[in-house]
């Protein structure tokens, strides 16, 4: 009986830890979010870069493994226009395309998640190249100045 305690009270504090953890990130991810400033920090730049974090774990075969984390403001209305859709080129027969996070922190403080659901799989444009490569896309929507798109995008083999 008492390890039955003793284990419901480890579960309980490592819940508890981990969406505290969460809380924490999201906390940390608006405050990088607001000190990004506006449009005139940047020259008049229509979005900025947060940060672009890319995790590459390379086997012995020479696979590669690789996550992309970015995070983007809004600056100006052509920067929303441009972030509207997140395009992930790969080649099918070479590579893997995952999105496994999309969200939308919005000038307001709420937070937005995109449904993976909604992530698309087509062919890419091929210009009078006919080799079969695709994309993933994100259909972000409507974004507003002030607001942001977090992505996290995972890639294996070899990707362009």
């Amino acid at each position: 009986m008492q390890k039955r305690i003793w284990l419901i009270i480890l579960l309980f504090c490592a819940v508890f830890l981990s969406l505290n953890a969460k809380t924490t990130d999201d906390q940390h991810l608006k405050k990088l979010i607001k000190e990004a400033g506006g449009a005139e920090k940047y020259n008049g730049a229509a979005r900025v870069i947060i940060f672009d974090s890319t995790k590459v774990k390379v086997m012995d075969s020479g696979l590669s493994y690789v996550t992309i984390h970015r995070l983007t403001k809004v600056l100006k209305p052509e920067g929303a226009m441009e972030l509207a859709s997140r395009k992930f080129g790969y080649d099918p027969l070479t590579a893997y395309v995952e999105v496994k996070k999309a969200r939308i922190f919005r000038k307001d403080g709420s937070i937005e998640i995109i449904p993976l659901e909604k992530v698309l799989d087509h062919t890419a444009p091929a210009y009078m190249i006919y080799w079969g490569a695709r994309e993933k896309m994100i259909p972000v929507g409507r974004l507003e100045t002030g607001d942001a798109l977090e992505t996290v995008i995972f890639r294996k083999g070899f990707t362009y």
